[in-house]
């Protein structure tokens, strides 16, 4: 499920065209900061709103600022989480876009 929600792009998901990160609409923008902030709030905004019994503990977003070893047309994001009402402990989802 959260990765679904991660892929997903708004207005993909029948009848909740809010639904989704879209990490794909970030490919092509400029690797900055604010770039990486708006996907975190992003990413922690949709969670919460469509997974609330997801704790995430950590996102880190790698760009080509960031890591120079990330090509310039890749996003590669780690997302730490747990699942406590289902006893899931610590987790790790990576997630490459290119």
């Amino acid at each position: 499920n959260l990765k679904m929600v991660v892929l997903t792009s708004p207005g993909e998901r029948i009848m909740e065209p809010e639904f989704g990160v879209g990490l794909k609409r970030y490919l092509f923008e400029l690797a900055t900061i604010g770039l990486e902030q708006r996907i975190k709030q992003r990413i922690a905004d949709q969670v919460a709103k469509y997974l609330p019994y997801v704790r995430i503990s950590e996102i880190l977003v790698n760009t080509s600022r960031t890591n120079p070893d990330v090509p310039d047309n890749y996003l590669f994001v780690r997302l730490e989480y747990s699942v406590p009402s289902a006893r899931i402990p610590q987790q790790t989802l990576d997630i490459k876009v290119s």
